[in-house]
């Protein structure tokens, strides 16, 4: 396991990053309340849901990869890459649609 510990540490960290964004932008629109500028905030709590379930979805993809093995990586690297361009495209449009700052 030694030489995917580093790989997988460094993914375990832009997850955490991600999760502190999310976790920012939700606050910071709880704190200002339902104005958003084009969505409702029925709508913003239902995208940070479906923006937190991405980002549980990627944890969980790098658990097995870790239960897998460094054998694995390849095929990991790529998809685990998709997943976190789409967690950033979500957050990216939410913090658009919303007016937020990021």
């Amino acid at each position: 396991m030694f030489g995917m510990e580093p790989k997988a540490e460094k993914l375990e960290r832009q997850l955490k990053q991600w999760d502190i964004k999310v976790d920012a932008l939700a606050e910071q629109a709880g704190k200002a309340g339902a104005n958003h500028h084009t969505i409702s905030g029925s709508e913003f709590n239902q995208l940070i849901a479906e923006l937190r379930f991405k980002c549980e979805a990627a944890n969980r993809m790098l658990t097995e990869f870790k239960a897998a093995g460094n054998g694995q990586w390849s095929l990991f690297k790529r998809d685990f890459h998709t997943r976190m361009h789409d967690i950033e495209g979500s957050y990216r449009h939410l913090v658009r649609q919303s007016g937020r700052t990021e």
